[in-house]
């Protein structure tokens, strides 16, 4: 009994130290990212909604805030930041009741020099890995993606 209580606390200990050590590296990965975003004049929700627009090429502000995974009122206040830059034009879509936003040449160009700057980062970091451990890297966080949204939508598979 004492030792699968050991084994139980040792499991415990292992997985709180791994999602430990995941948020200091997102944490980390931000602070970077928005150092290198800042330099050219952009903060991460910025740049954030720009790929997402870039992506979907025109994009409903709605859907735009759920891709960026902030409130709707949060998204509307980085695209009006935006648009006062001359980074994305927006104009009302009245059938949907929502507002449309699209890239301009300006945001584009921006866009441009912040892939520049976030491939600086990226490359600099991976660079301290080989090959092989970026591949278990990108495989290991892209299982763990999965299981996060696999217990959002059905958290009773996780029961043991």
């Amino acid at each position: 009994m004492g030792e699968d209580l050991q084994e139980v606390e040792a499991t415990l200990e292992a997985q709180t130290t791994s999602f430990a050590l995941m948020e200091r590296v997102v944490w980390e990965y931000q602070r970077r990212m928005g150092q290198s975003l800042r330099e050219i004049g952009l903060g991460l929700r910025e740049h954030q909604a720009l790929s997402g627009i870039r992506r979907a090429g025109h994009l409903r502000q709605a859907r735009l805030a759920d891709r960026c995974f902030v409130s709707r009122q949060r998204m509307h206040r980085v695209v009006r930041v935006l648009e006062r830059h001359g980074l994305v034009k927006t104009w009302s879509d009245p059938e949907r009741r929502d507002v449309r936003v699209i890239l301009t040449d300006e945001g584009k160009r921006v866009l441009s020099e912040a892939d520049a700057a976030v491939a600086r980062l990226h490359s600099g970091v991976l660079r301290r890995f080989g090959v092989q451990h970026q591949a278990a890297l990108t495989t290991l966080l892209g299982q763990a993606e999965v299981a996060l949204r696999l217990w959002a939508t059905s958290p009773d598979l996780f029961d043991d």
